[in-house]
């Protein structure tokens, strides 16, 4: 029986030897290379088209008045700069022999959320500038996502400016770049 048992343990024993044998030999090893291409990509998105400051309180023309926010959306796939200019030096849809400077307004630019090294710029001051576009915000990293809050204000101070232009609606339109750096 003994000698059973060695013949049986050493045909197990070869049969395992050819066994692992054959399955190292079975095993084909492959590596694939993967790339990523990234492509430069970049967005400015306004939550609104369209803002109103209304002046039509006491109140109004004597604490300032401010326009509802405006969500400004920031994707770069580098650093950038954000630039604002008005159109022009007046208001259009002013009666004759009436004007209204848009520097009376201000606009007022605050962080909501983003990549760290977004910052708003620092300015001379917020009223709206019209000869040349002028940073208000920028990055030194990319960003998937960096929003800011926008806001037209005329401060108290500038209220007299708008008395005369009871019953009308006055407009002009500001130009928002973004210059990837």
């Amino acid at each position: 029986m003994t000698t059973n048992f060695f013949k049986s343990v050493s045909v197990l024993a070869i049969a395992l030897m050819f066994g692992f044998s054959a399955n190292a030999q079975d095993k084909k090893v492959k590596t694939n290379k993967l790339s990523v291409t990234v492509g430069e990509f970049y967005s400015l998105n306004l939550s609104n088209d369209n803002a109103t400051i209304l002046l039509d309180s006491e109140a109004k023309f004597a604490n300032g008045s401010e326009s509802t926010p405006i969500t400004m959306t920031i994707f770069s796939s580098k650093k950038y700069a954000v630039s604002a200019k008005v159109s022009s030096a007046q208001f259009s849809g002013t009666a004759a022999n009436t004007s209204v400077d848009t520097d009376n307004i201000d606009l007022i630019v605050e962080k909501t959320s983003g990549n760290e090294e977004a910052t708003i710029s620092t300015r001379t001051n917020n009223s709206l500038k019209h000869a040349t576009a002028e940073q208000i915000v920028s990055s030194t990293v990319a960003t998937k996502a960096d929003v800011y809050s926008l806001v037209y204000a005329i401060p108290a101070d500038n209220t007299s400016a708008f008395l005369d232009q009871y019953g009308k609606t006055i407009t002009t339109e500001i130009t928002y770049t973004l210059l990837p750096l």
